[in-house]
Order: structure tokens, then C-alpha cells, then sequence
């Protein structure tokens, strides 16, 4: 038979861990000034796996000679794949790999997306919307630093033909009163002031973004096939 003296001895101890792990999150979390509530707790946790990328300071010069296009085979690659085979999603993703690189060659602490080539910006805003969105919603995407770029992104969104995605993200935009500001820094104070109300909309419109199924990936390939020199050295 079992020890009840045993197991309710472990019991006590698993209740006692809990609390002291609740004291440590109610410490680190809230500062010891009292109860946080969830949404507040919810922003610090967003704000602690955002990145550090905040655009600050004049632009940096662009390095000589930089160029991190892909070999001209992977052209070839994507010019006879179809979108949703495996060898154009490795394209996909070999291209954003090289967008980064270009980015952490001119800056590797700050994010200068004016200093890419137009299609070149058009591909990493939306690859990273839709990536962000994905992963945490509208809520997630405008605390990092690819949402530097969302007051321009339905515009780009037009541009390789996804429209009802465009009006997606203006209506998130519109949650802030002048639009998304540049800065990542004054997004994330934008944001502690519009508060709950605001993560509440932008959390309808995850609910649209992913009812709808929207996916980037078709688009931003046929947008790099029709613009090839800028993405690999051919």
C-alpha cells in the first residue's frame, strides 16, 4: 500500500516550491509593490523576449562593397520551383538569412532598413510581419523592431498583391493614434499607455489574420523571381 504520510509529505513540498516561485515572479515582475495584473505582466513578458534593436542615433554609412546576394544557382533553383515545394521555401529562407547578414554588416546592435534596396526592405517587412504575427499577434509584432517599418508595410503588402492583408494591417496601425511610430522605444511607450483596450483590438484582429489563413510566402516569391537581381548575384 502506499505511504500516505510520504505522499502528502511530497505534496506539501510541491505546494511549497509553487509559492516560492510565485514570490519570485511577483518580485521580478511586478517589483514587490503589489499584485500585477495579467495584461501588465503579459506586456513585461513581451518586452523581456522583444529584441534591443531600437533605430536610435545617425544613419550609418553603408560598407563598401557589401553584398550578400545569393549564387546565381539558387536563382535557377527558384525559377523552375513551385512555391510549396521544399527547394523554394529553402530559397525563402536562404534570402532572409542574407538580408540579415547585410543588416548585422552595417549595424549589428541597430536596424537600418533604409539602407537596403527597396525590394530588398519589401521582403524582410513582410517576411517578419507575418512571422511576428504568427508567433504572438499584432501585440508581439509592434514590440520588436521588423514593425520600424509598419507604418510603410501596407503599402508593400500591395505591391506583391496580397490587398486584404494590407487593410489587415492598416486597421492595426490605426490602433495607434498617429500610426506606428518609428521608434521602437516609442512604440513600446505608446503602447503602456493605450493599454488593455489596445491589446484588445489588436487581439480581434489576430483573430481575422489567422481565420483568413494568411500566408506571405507564395507572394514574396513570385516578388523575388520578378525582381532577381536583387537578391542573387546573377
Amino acid at each position: 500500500m502506499p505511504n500516505i504520510t510520504l505522499i502528502v509529505a511530497l505534496l506539501l513540498v510541491a505546494v511549497i516550491v509553487m509559492a516560492v516561485i510565485g514570490a519570485l515572479l511577483h518580485r521580478r515582475f511586478a517589483g514587490g509593490d503589489g499584485p500585477m495584473p495579467y495584461s501588465a505582466l503579459r506586456r513585461k513578458l513581451f518586452s523581456a523576449m522583444g529584441d534591443e534593436n531600437a533605430t536610435v542615433g545617425p544613419v550609418p554609412p553603408r560598407p563598401e562593397g557589401l553584398d550578400t546576394r545569393l549564387p546565381a544557382e539558387d536563382a535557377e533553383v527558384l525559377r523552375s520551383a513551385d512555391n510549396d515545394s521544399d527547394k523554394a521555401l529553402k530559397v525563402l529562407m536562404d534570402v532572409d538569412t542574407s538580408i540579415n547578414k547585410e543588416l548585422d554588416a552595417i549595424d549589428r546592435s541597430e536596424l537600418w532598413l533604409e539602407l537596403l534596396s527597396e525590394p530588398r526592405r519589401v521582403f524582410y517587412a513582410v517576411y517578419w510581419l507575418e512571422a511576428e504575427v504568427n508567433n504572438g499577434g499584432f501585440d508581439q509584432y509592434y514590440i520588436n523592431s521588423p514593425s520600424d517599418a509598419a507604418s510603410q508595410v501596407p503599402g508593400m503588402l500591395r505591391e506583391i498583391g496580397m490587398n486584404d492583408l494590407a487593410e489587415l494591417v492598416e486597421r492595426a496601425n490605426a490602433v495607434f493614434p498617429k500610426g506606428p511610430p518609428r521608434s521602437r522605444e516609442a512604440r513600446l511607450a505608446q503602447m503602456e499607455k493605450l493599454g488593455d483596450a489596445a491589446s484588445g483590438k489588436w487581439g480581434e484582429i489576430d483573430d481575422e489574420f489567422f481565420d483568413r489563413n494568411y500566408t506571405c510566402h507564395g507572394p514574396l516569391l513570385d516578388y523575388v523571381r520578378r525582381n532577381e537581381q536583387q537578391f542573387f548575384r546573377v
